[in-house]
This record gives structure tokens, C-alpha cells and sequence, in this order.
């Protein structure tokens, strides 16, 4: 019962140090680089 305790603690950590980690990178990239841009590279990642 410990085991199953301590992989719900590893996965909610997991989750929150992503989530964590993705909106810091995301605001790095919004102050370093301009937005029409980044919707460029969305934009030819999705079509291509």
C-alpha cells in the first residue's frame, strides 16, 4: 500500500515540475521572442 502512496506522490510531482517548467519556458520565450514569430513556427509545424 506504501508503493501505490508513493507513485501517486511521484506522479503529482511529475505533473506539477512539467506544468512548472512549461509555463516558465513559455514565458521566456513570449519576453525573448516576438509573437509573430512564434505563431510562424506553429503555424508551419502544423502544416508540415
Amino acid at each position: 500500500t506504501g508503493l501505490i502512496v508513493e507513485d501517486m506522490a511521484l506522479f503529482a510531482f511529475n505533473l506539477y515540475w512539467s506544468f512548472y517548467f512549461a509555463f516558465f519556458v513559455s514565458l521566456f520565450i513570449h519576453k525573448r521572442v516576438r509573437l509573430p514569430y512564434l505563431l510562424a513556427i506553429a503555424t508551419s509545424s502544423i502544416t508540415s
